[in-house]
């Protein structure tokens, strides 16, 4: 890994998901969705360190887009 010219993007792409995961911002509504390996995602950060923006991808434009925010208590 520590060859890989990618790896900080690597890194930020994942810290991203962990974050967004550990503050409980998936409803079960988008969990039932993320669990289809048909469809592809990408996970932005939002305006501040409580929200992200979650994007589903077809083709790669955005067809569906979801406001993410912390759970209250996380």
């Amino acid at each position: 890994m520590e060859s890989c010219p990618e790896k900080e993007a690597i890194f930020k792409v994942i810290r991203t998901w962990e974050n967004a995961r550990a503050a409980n911002a998936f409803p079960r509504e988008v969990k039932k969705l993320l669990a289809k390996p048909e469809r592809n995602w990408r996970l932005l950060d939002g305006d501040n360190k409580d929200s992200w923006l979650l994007n589903e991808l077809k083709e790669g434009k955005i067809v569906n887009s979801y406001m993410l925010k912390r759970a209250e208590g996380y």
